[in-house]
């Protein structure tokens, strides 16, 4: 009756204090439909609290900011501090435990920010937080505007497929930077996902 019961459990919850074998592991890869709002990917994720509390959030992927950014309304739901009034940001320690599709994502290095101002950076898209490039960069990231898919697997666990085109990523930031040509020259470009439109600088516009 015992064994049953512990059987039961797992079944029912995934999770157990000291029963080997119930233990909720993150998955190597998870895929997750996605939302285009004004030409940006919003996906949906978890932050699981200390207290086993579970806050839903919206996350746009911004592969152009290695900074985690949360709203204050984010914030404030987690208790993590406030910015002071008049301030339009305040640096904090990530969440401990962030997760898409039931993957627990690698935030080991990651900086994070809680911004008050401007308020429209979130409640334009409904968004509580950014998925930033610190945090892309420790996976395999697969992009799929036609599926409405973003795919995230850990090294190892996807094979990449489609035509390579060279690429540098900045080790500490993550960011991405490919060359373009137009008109015969070659241009270098950072692939920002979190920006709703491609700019160029005024001087190479001028030219």
């Amino acid at each position: 009756m015992k064994l049953l019961s512990v059987l039961f459990l797992c079944a029912i919850i995934g999770v157990s204090a000291g029963v080997p074998g119930c233990r909720n592991e993150s998955p190597d890869s998870a895929t997750v439909p996605i939302v285009l709002d004004h030409n940006r990917m919003i996906v949906d994720g978890e932050i699981h609290k200390e207290n086993g509390q579970v806050r839903k959030v919206r996350l746009w992927v911004d592969s152009g900011n290695p900074t985690f950014t949360l709203s204050a309304g984010l914030a404030k739901d987690l208790g993590i501090d406030q910015p002071p009034e008049g301030t339009p940001g305040i640096e904090v320690a990530p969440p401990s435990d962030v997760r898409i599709g039931g993957m627990k994502l690698n935030l080991e290095g990651v900086a994070a920010k809680v911004v008050a101002q401007p308020f429209w950076l979130f409640s334009t898209m409904q968004v509580d937080a950014n998925l930033p490039s610190t945090v892309l960069r420790h996976y395999r990231v697969v992009l799929d505007y036609p599926g409405r898919k973003l795919t995230l697997a850990k090294p190892g666990s996807l094979r990449p497929s489609g035509t390579p085109s060279p690429a540098r990523v900045q080790p500490r930031t993550g960011i991405i930077q490919i060359d373009a040509v137009i008109d015969s020259e070659s241009y270098s470009f950072a692939l920002d996902m979190g920006a709703s439109y491609s700019f160029v600088s005024a001087e190479k516009l001028a030219q």
